[in-house]
């Protein structure tokens, strides 16, 4: 009678074994990256959700300062810190031609805004950050915003001829277009950008511009 051949099963139920554990282990690694990358998408999302309500309010503020002015102060541009600026002109005013509003189209910072007080070497343009020196913030994530009059000269009364938004027949610029761009800081060093137009009573258009 011929003896079982035991010798050619040997070890074959312990690499069996060591395969199942190698896909075992491929599995959970692929499981661990897709819930950190879905933790990861939502966090941004959430943020992204948190900074659209953040910039409305930034923006309700801005649209409300712009209310308590009278129209000699909005005809001129603001102090040092305020945020405002009179005049969207090509060559003398706050515009996407003269302002790397988000500090993403040229490579230096020079005409780049000083969205918190701290760059040394941004241009002129300095954004409302603060309030008597308390820093702007919604929800505690540092909040800024300027405010650009569309009118093509700093100082012009005549709003028809020289301003966007402006109704015949008006003297007063209840009726002007105002630019606002805010700008609120996230965590990890992320921002994110968003623009209105207003007038002084109502609220023209919107839209987010980027997040950083």
């Amino acid at each position: 009678m011929n003896k079982p051949m035991y010798t050619m099963q040997h070890g074959i139920a312990l690499f069996a074994a060591l395969i199942a554990l190698v896909v075992m282990t491929l599995s959970t690694i692929s499981l661990v990256r897709a819930v950190d990358t879905s933790n990861l998408i939502l966090g941004n999302m959430s943020f992204k959700n948190d900074t659209i309500n953040a910039s409305d309010v930034v923006i309700e503020q801005a649209r409300s300062w712009i209310g308590t002015q009278s129209q000699a102060t909005l005809n001129n541009n603001g102090t040092s810190g305020s945020g405002y600026y009179a005049s969207a002109d090509s060559s003398t005013g706050v515009n996407d031609s003269t302002t790397d509003f988000l500090g993403t189209k040229t490579s230096t910072t020079s005409d780049d805004v000083n969205w918190d007080g701290l760059c040394n070497n941004c241009g002129a343009v300095v954004a409302h950050y603060s309030n008597g020196g308390t820093l702007l913030n919604v929800n505690s994530m540092p909040a800024a915003y300027l405010i650009i009059r569309l009118c093509d000269q700093v100082g012009v009364t005549d709003f028809i001829n020289h301003c966007r938004g402006a109704v015949t027949g008006s003297t007063d610029s209840t009726n002007i277009y105002y630019r606002i761009i805010t700008r609120i800081s996230g965590p990890r060093n992320t921002y994110s950008y968003a623009e209105a137009v207003v007038r002084t009573n109502q609220r023209v258009s919107w839209r987010e511009m980027i997040s950083l």
